[in-house]
């Protein structure tokens, strides 16, 4: 029944197993399969041994088949390895010169440097060539270090950041170091030795992320005077301590231009922080309360700081604001186009001829509010210093007296964007409003003067106000017909500034005072290209 096979391509033989060769079918069984009749009783034994030979055979076969599939498909995994391998030999990449290697590994998602599947650790041990370039040529790799409070926790942390160190050559560091909470005294102990090993290297810092605990903060003080190339520091407090009242690291820093100060509570105040740096473009305390010393200090800054553009303090005196003091002579300096600050007597003690950005008041979550002497000493520092601001933030400030409001916007005809943030509405305030909002439908004395096509905020783009809680009053009034009306008259002139911009989110179980023919008037100003949106909840 089975012949001898041979191979079309090589001629090779293949003889099937002995125990296939000689199955001797009888005729009769063709004959029975063409019928449904019974074998006779005396062909029935020779039939049933037929069968156990055929299924021995059928199973030599199924093994033979196993067999030769095994091999075949062994073959097959020696000739796939061998493609791989000539595939990885003639590769492009293994060709490209170590200079393109270095500008592919330069796109590498940042080094993480107590985590080993970061992308610089898996590209150095790769091969020994891609190892070097990674390692000897690629120092960028390894120059931006991010400790967290999860690095802590490994056993080789040490070894890998002194690695990444050592690998970072002499290359500037970007430096990002943040405390742990309340941490057990091993996992102190090695944030204790890593930060002691970055400060080791603080003659490299770029720029620096701290996040530090009052015990950290006492250890910046051996890199006082090892920061030359120190351009950006963001400090953050975040210990239960008190911190140390002088932190005098950054007191030498020739090259820093940005430093944010953050995390420091009321208790804080007297740390002080002392800088001296004629390149600094930008600074930031976010402590809320101070008093004449911190003052006194912040002043100290923009004296020395002939480069300072954005200055943002948001102290005001914890104990009665009028006991806060101006400095003088003024300070002035002619390069700072944007202040934020709530104090009364820092706003008189400055004369800033350049100045474009002003926000009064702290962030917008802060419940303080500015001290009341805020409006009017913004007066007399926009008169001194001759300024033309185009934007001004109000957050928590006083609108009671509207005689003083609306002088302190006629100082500002150039203004083109108003916000203001509110956590408490008073009826007061309510009143004011109205009162600004009719007058900015007024036309200007002056019409030919195309700048001036209106009486107050004549430039006026784009205007924000939201009002989180109205318990205290009747209501937000102002935003009712009068308010559509001065929209329409400002979105739709021809010869000044349009109003681009307008956006009222008032958190207040009454609602406003909006006719239904106001509200038509709204939804044409929308479609004509004013972007507006009225918020009640």
């Amino acid at each position: 029944m089975f012949d001898c096979y041979t191979c079309n391509t090589c001629g090779s033989h293949y003889d099937p197993a002995p125990c296939t060769h000689d199955i001797l079918i009888p005729d009769s069984l063709y004959a029975l399969c063409n019928t449904n009749d019974p074998p006779p009783s005396s062909e029935i034994p020779h039939l049933m041994n037929l069968q156990q030979t055929v299924h021995a055979a059928q199973e030599e076969l199924e093994f033979e088949i196993r067999r030769i599939m095994l091999k075949l498909h062994e073959k097959r995994r020696a000739l796939q390895w061998l493609t791989n391998d000539l595939k990885s030999v003639l590769s492009p990449i293994r060709r490209l010169p170590a200079e393109i290697l270095m500008e592919i590994f330069l796109h590498a998602n940042p080094l993480r440097v107590t985590d080993t599947t970061s992308d610089p650790w898996i590209l150095s041990h790769v091969c020994s060539t891609w190892r070097t370039v990674a390692t000897v040529h690629c120092p960028e790799l390894w120059s931006d270090i991010t400790i967290t409070p999860s690095s802590f926790r490994r056993k080789d942390s040490f070894s890998l950041l002194q690695t990444a160190l050592h690998r970072s050559g002499l290359r500037d560091l970007f430096i990002q170091f943040r405390d742990g909470g309340k941490q057990k005294s091993k996992r102190k102990a090695v944030a204790t030795v890593l930060f002691s090993l970055i400060t080791l290297e603080s003659n490299r810092w770029k720029t620096a992320q701290l996040s530090l605990s009052s015990e950290r903060f006492g250890a910046l003080s051996t890199i006082r005077g090892r920061l030359s190339r120190l351009s950006q520091v963001n400090l953050t407090y975040i210990g239960d301590q008190t911190p140390p009242l002088r932190i005098d690291a950054f007191e030498i820093t020739p090259r820093l231009e940005s430093i944010s100060i953050e995390g420091f509570q009321d208790d804080h105040i007297d740390t002080i922080i002392p800088l001296s740096s004629p390149k600094l473009r930008q600074f930031r305390d976010d402590r809320e309360l101070g008093d004449n010393a911190l003052n006194a200090r912040m002043l100290e800054t923009v004296r020395h700081s002939p480069a300072l553009q954005s200055f943002h303090v948001y102290h005001r005196n914890r104990f009665d604001p009028r006991s806060t003091l101006p400095v003088t002579p003024r300070i002035e300096n002619a390069s700072i186009h944007t202040l934020q600050a709530s104090e009364g007597a820092l706003l008189r003690s400055l004369r800033l001829p350049a100045l474009k950005t002003l926000w009064l008041g702290t962030d917008e979550n802060c419940m303080l509010p500015c001290p009341d002497d805020v409006v009017a000493s913004l007066q007399v520092l926009i008169s001194v210093s001759q300024c033309s601001l185009t934007s001004l933030i109000l957050t928590q400030v006083s609108i009671t007296n509207t005689p003083d409001f609306i002088h302190l916007l006629r100082q500002m005809p150039r203004l083109e964007e108003l916000e203001m943030f509110f956590i408490f509405w008073r009826d007061e305030y309510d009143n004011t409003m109205q009162r600004v909002i009719s007058e900015m439908i007024e036309p200007s004395p002056q019409p030919q003067a195309l700048s001036a096509r209106h009486a107050l905020l004549p430039v006026l783009t784009e205007f924000t106000i939201e009002v989180f809680d109205t318990t205290d009053s009747q209501g937000v009034r102002f935003i009712n017909d009068v308010f559509v009306d001065m929209m329409s008259t400002r979105c739709r002139t021809y010869d000044a500034p349009k109003l681009k911009y307008v956006r009222a989110e008032i958190r207040s179980p009454n609602p406003l005072p909006l006719s239904a023919a106001a509200t038509n008037k709204l939804q044409e100003l929308f479609h004509d290209g004013l972007e507006v949106t009225i918020l009640t909840m």
